[in-house]
């Protein structure tokens, strides 16, 4: 398999490649997943519950990254 340069795939940069396809199947599931999610509890659940749950983990997040950068 040719890397995107059109030179030869060595060993390393094609398990590289195939890793980070996969990283990216993951996050496309994921974020379908998320969506769906989001969706079905638009309809279900009391909007201002959702809205505030949805501040909370946003800070939640925003705190843990400052706190423990990745």
């Amino acid at each position: 398999m040719p890397e995107a340069s059109g030179g030869p795939c060595t060993a390393a940069a094609c398990k590289s490649s195939r890793r980070r396809k996969k990283g990216a199947e993951d996050q496309a599931l994921g974020r379908s997943r998320g969506g769906l999610l989001g969706a079905w509890a638009v309809h279900r659940v009391n909007e201002t519950l959702l809205r505030i749950a949805i501040v909370c983990i946003g800070l939640a997040l925003t705190i843990a990254l400052f706190v423990k950068p990745v």
